[in-house]
């Protein structure tokens, strides 16, 4: 029971950072079940990858993982019908290259090293971190808003994974 506590108190510590984005209006929903769609099949793929312990490269599962999720974007990009923007600004052409190396290559790779040596659970834990580590860099970086419940949020989020991580061996007793 410590392990779904834990991680419902992150859940709600998502809900809390970005509960104001609720109110951007109706077409939200269809952003909102296309993440959580995601997040599903993004998860299930992971638990079968570890159930069938097979040693697939990270390279190879970083290169597949790409492959679809470009061709989604595309896909979406053209069903919309958006125009690419007439120019691009330095600061968002660096963010953008940095993004697509670091944070999907190299960060794909080291992820999907991790889950070859780590239980799945604890390894999918690593995406609740994201959000929260965002916001606070869009604060440093950027000097984005940051509110109380942003702070309150990755709190909770924080404190629910230190409980999914250590909560089964804290001992009250001694307490």
């Amino acid at each position: 029971f410590t392990k779904i506590g834990a991680l419902l108190i992150s859940l709600t510590g998502l809900w809390v950072m970005f509960q104001h984005s609720l109110d951007m209006g109706h077409d939200v929903v269809y952003g909102i079940a296309a993440v959580v769609g995601g997040v599903f099949f993004y998860s299930l793929g992971i638990v079968a990858v570890k159930q069938t312990n097979a040693v697939i490269p990270p390279t190879a599962t970083m290169t597949g993982t790409l492959v679809v999720a470009t061709t989604l974007f595309l896909t979406t990009w053209m069903i919309g019908n958006y125009e690419a923007p007439p120019s691009i600004p330095t600061r968002s052409a660096g963010a953008i290259l940095y993004l697509g190396i670091v944070g999907s290559v190299l960060g794909i790779m080291l992820f999907y090293y991790v889950l070859q040596n780590v239980e799945a659970t604890r390894a999918s834990l690593i995406t609740l971190i994201t959000p929260g580590n965002a916001l606070l860099l869009g604060n440093l970086l950027n000097k984005e808003p940051l509110g109380t419940d942003i702070i309150l949020g990755t709190a909770m989020v924080m404190g629910g994974l230190l409980l999914f991580q250590f909560g089964p061996e804290i001992n009250l007793t001694r307490v």
